[in-house]
């Protein structure tokens, strides 16, 4: 029976592509049914050891490593997308300061009513799940009790948008109707 519901909600396919929800100041761009094995490849790859010795893309790669710490200590991130199609985008949200845009597939899992009653059971008393209305939509916020680290996100179709920085998270539901990039 889990088996089923758990095909059920978390399959099928869709024409809306992430792209779509990518805000046009993407700085950095990688979809991947596994994003962490890609980005490790890229980051480490010897193309990127070379292109990295430029002056420019020299900044970049220290603040690209640093990000690469961080990323490996989002433990909730990396349970929610491990094994899933998921867009991830780097954007300059304030003047030299970056975060990370995630957009995941999560199929008709997308279309629940209540997502944060049934996200409250399933991780229980260590993350709080507040609401908010941004341009009559309702954004979703989880803090991590532990770590303080707030998550804000946003279901769209077959899609769940998820960043750290809610300024980037309104972005994307803006660029729904836009697609620039798309």
């Amino acid at each position: 029976l889990l088996f089923v519901t758990g095909r059920f909600f978390f399959s099928g396919k869709s024409s809306f592509q992430s792209i779509y929800l990518v805000p046009a100041n993407a700085v950095l761009i990688i979809e991947s049914e596994s994003v962490f094995n890609a980005w490790d490849k890229i980051i480490y790859s010897d193309a990127w050891n070379k292109a990295s010795k430029i002056e420019y893309l020299a900044k970049l790669d220290v603040k690209i490593k640093t990000v690469d710490s961080l990323l490996s200590n989002k433990k909730l991130l990396l349970k929610l997308i491990s094994k899933r199609k998921v867009l991830v985008s780097m954007h300059e949200y304030y003047p030299g300061k970056y975060d990370y845009l995630y957009i995941l597939n999560i199929g008709r899992a997308a279309r629940l009513r209540n997502p944060e009653k049934i996200l409250s059971s399933t991780l229980g008393d260590d993350f709080r799940i507040t609401k908010r209305d941004f341009n009559q939509k309702v954004i979703y916020e989880l803090l991590d009790i532990d770590s303080g680290e707030m998550y804000i996100f946003y279901f769209l179709k077959d899609k769940v948008i998820l960043s750290t920085n809610y300024k980037i998270v309104e972005a994307s539901i803006n660029e729904a109707d836009k697609m620039t990039l798309g």
